[in-house]
């Protein structure tokens, strides 16, 4: 007899043949439509900062001048690392900044700002070699090839894919196997997942280091709502796998510090916790996510030669530089693509982009409200998603300078898994027999 456990246990692996198929789908149908376009632009930056890998790994040179122009200093390298690494392994080898150079040459009429915003992405053009100048000059420059831009999109969607398991992965530990697989196939149909799984950039990896930084710490939170005991070796285990997804989500990209927020917000409760029972909760959580906050610093600015001279003016520069960068854009840019006032413009922004239109974000809504009114009575694997979800939200609303999905991507997962958790719960309302008692909530 196969038990309802049974069945839940066996929905996950069946989804996953899927739900790849679904991401090569996506991914293969948008690069045959590509191939009759040139690149995106930031495709060639990011492709262009390959050339990191290069200076850090081959060359083994982390004094190199090149590692305080512009593109070092305005994004962490852990991403570029890995599109580099991809790169190479497929026989690609960025050696040279020319393609950097070329990325801010194609703004170099209007969109370099005054002063030493200029100096900076001149200093990026001048590295450009004669002869990579004098093709670009002529029009005749070709910065990237078909083969590099499939490579760099093929490493895009993989990570994709690995964001939907991890999303599903989430979804079981709050409420079952169903939850995940809605959730993680609602996440590969997003337009706005689409857009970063589909293109080179950073985004996509940034966003899987985070859903693994909120799965592993539902597992090292695990224990405090169970009441079960977490041994040494296992909190060992999770605070190193821990420090290692924060330290790659952040170094990859900065608006990753939405889940060090969560993990620094839930670390309290553990610590108050503990205090509160007067020394009869295990602290081994509480030591482990502490562990992993307090290294992951120290591993990030080790990993980022741009810091290694002035660490403070470093990470300075990591979030100055962009909203540097984003008031130069304001300049120019209209549209659809102008510049978002603080207040009610974002707010609609942001729930038109997760919602797809600003009325379906209301189901989010209702969503995001209820799961935490449940979330409020006792502390699950549900408050840590909406969580996730709430602080998220407040710090994407208070930053978007522009209405572009990728800026929204870090609340999308928490949305949905919350969207999918509610549905299922209402359809499991309405179709339960009244003789079938309810399961118990994993979250």
């Amino acid at each position: 007899m196969i038990t309802e456990h049974g069945h839940q246990r066996r929905v996950l692996p069946l989804v996953l043949v899927p739900l790849a198929l679904l991401v090569v789908v996506v991914s293969i149908s948008r690069s045959r439509h590509d191939d009759k376009r040139p690149a995106e632009i930031d495709e060639l930056y990011w492709i262009g900062s390959a050339y990191y890998f290069d200076l850090a790994f081959v060359r083994g040179d982390w004094k190199h001048p090149d590692w305080q122009l512009l593109p070092a200093r305005e994004n962490p390298p852990v991403g570029k690392y890995l599109i580099g690494a991809a790169l190479y392994l497929a026989d690609v080898h960025i050696t040279s900044p020319d393609r950097l150079g070329s990325f801010f040459m194609a703004f170099h009429d209007w969109g370099w700002g005054k002063g030493k915003a200029r100096e900076k992405r001149q200093a990026v053009a001048d590295r450009m070699s004669p002869s990579a100048r004098q093709a670009m000059g002529n029009g005749f420059y070709q910065p990237l090839t078909r083969y590099e831009l499939r490579v760099g999109r093929a490493l895009m969607a993989a990570f994709g894919f690995l964001c939907a398991l991890g999303i599903a992965s989430i979804g079981r530990a709050i409420s079952g196997p169903r939850t995940g697989a809605l959730a993680a196939l609602a996440f590969v149909l997003h337009p706005a997942i689409i857009g970063i799984y589909t293109r080179v950039s950073v985004d996509v990896i940034a966003l899987c280091f985070s859903i693994l930084a909120v799965r592993l710490l539902l597992a090292i939170l695990d224990s405090t709502w169970r009441d079960a005991g977490l041994s040494m070796s296992r909190a060992a285990v999770l605070a190193i796998a821990m420090m290692g997804a924060l330290v790659g989500a952040c170094g990859s990209k900065m608006n990753a510090l939405i889940v060090v927020a969560l993990a620094a917000s839930t670390w309290l409760y553990a610590c108050v916790k503990i205090v509160l029972s007067k020394g009869e909760k295990s602290s081994r959580p509480a030591w482990a996510l502490g562990i992993a906050l307090a290294a992951a610093p120290f591993v990030f600015i080790a990993l980022d030669p741009t810091l290694y001279p002035a660490p403070i003016s470093g990470l300075h520069a990591l979030t100055e530089e962009h909203r540097l960068t984003a008031l130069i854009q304001k300049e120019f840019l209209v549209g659809n693509d102008s510049w978002l006032p603080a207040g009610s413009p974002r707010a609609f922004a942001v729930a038109s982009l997760v919602g797809i239109r600003a009325e379906l974000f209301l189901l989010l809504a209702v969503a995001a409200l209820w799961q935490s009114a449940v979330g409020l009575g006792r502390f699950s694997a549900t408050t840590v998603v909406c969580l996730w979800w709430w602080i998220g939200l407040t710090l994407v609303v208070l930053w978007i300078p522009f209405p572009w999905g990728r800026y929204v991507v870090p609340i999308i997962p928490p949305g949905l898994l919350l969207v999918a958790k509610t549905l299922l719960e209402l359809g499991g309302s309405f179709c339960r027999r009244p003789d079938h008692p309810p399961l118990m909530d994993g979250g």
